[in-house]
């Protein structure tokens, strides 16, 4: 026990006695008391992430876990060691305690903590109920992770993306009507009308292209016939001989190539 400006410290030095005849001199030459905290700080070469690093027996050891298991055995698998007083270079057994990984990030000061702890997502929309979206995505190690995702931020987003692009069409603030840019027409020429049109994962399909995709699926099975090609392009211009490029063994729309340049030559001349 010490005195040090009114404060009392207590210097755990049972603990390092004990391990005192198991680890040689050099490894307590290379440690110092913290009398404030009771960190044995680890004064020597350290890892890349900033761990004590240190030979014995001809093998390289991490610093707190030699002295960890000097003090209570061989650590489990699948364990490691949390340091409870925060700091990476400590090597006091009594500092440490041994953890699963999960338990080892939750308790850092880490970004998975960080995200573990949000109640509310950045704009303030609270991560719970049927503004909550959970989403399944594989992770580094082969796994699946799950992240949670804001439904108020996503559906503003999408209004503010279609706020710009009205904006930038000239279209007035309320109009209604297709977003500029937004195709009229599937790729075989059929329109998009409330009765044509399907809806599945967020995204539209044609009705009449999936009428007709399943009786010919069935024909050519039967028949054993090859699929046809397109009759239109992806902007629903037919593919005739006077609107048809050949490239390289594939087809191309004339007219949308002379769309794509117009749009080009105005805007390098803005």
């Amino acid at each position: 026990m010490r005195l040090v400006n009114g404060l009392v410290f207590v210097y755990t030095l049972s603990c390092m006695e004990l391990l005192d005849e198991r680890l040689p001199q050099r490894f307590w030459d290379k440690v110092r008391l913290n009398p404030f905290n009771g960190c044995w700080r680890w004064n020597a070469s350290l890892t890349s992430g900033g761990y004590g690093q240190f030979t014995f027996n001809g093998r390289h050891y991490v610093a707190h876990r030699l002295a960890y298991e000097a003090a209570h055995g061989l650590i489990d698998d699948g364990v490691v060691l949390d340091h409870r007083c925060c700091a990476r270079e400590c090597v006091n057994p009594a500092h440490l305690e041994p953890v699963t990984h999960g338990e080892n990030s939750r308790r850092g000061l880490t970004g998975k903590r960080t995200n573990v702890d949000k109640t509310h997502c950045p704009q303030g929309h609270p991560y719970d109920g049927d503004n909550l979206i959970l989403e399944r995505r594989p992770a580094a190690d082969g796994g699946v992770r799950v992240t949670r995702r804001c439904r108020e931020c996503g559906r503003r987003k999408s209004a503010m993306r279609g706020y710009r692009l009205r904006r930038a069409a000239g279209m007035r603030e309320g109009q209604r009507g297709p977003l500029p840019g937004a195709k009229t027409h599937c790729i075989n020429g059929h329109e998009f009308t409330a009765a044509n049109t399907m809806v599945y994962g967020g995204r539209r399909s044609c009705r009449e292209c999936r009428r007709i995709h399943t009786n010919e699926a069935y024909y050519r099975r039967k028949d054993g016939v090859s699929k046809p090609s397109r009759s239109h392009c992806t902007n629903g211009h037919p593919y005739d001989e006077a609107n048809t490029v050949m490239y390289r063994g594939k087809r191309y729309c004339r007219e949308c190539r002379r769309i794509r340049a117009e749009r080009t030559k105005k805007r390098l001349k803005t």
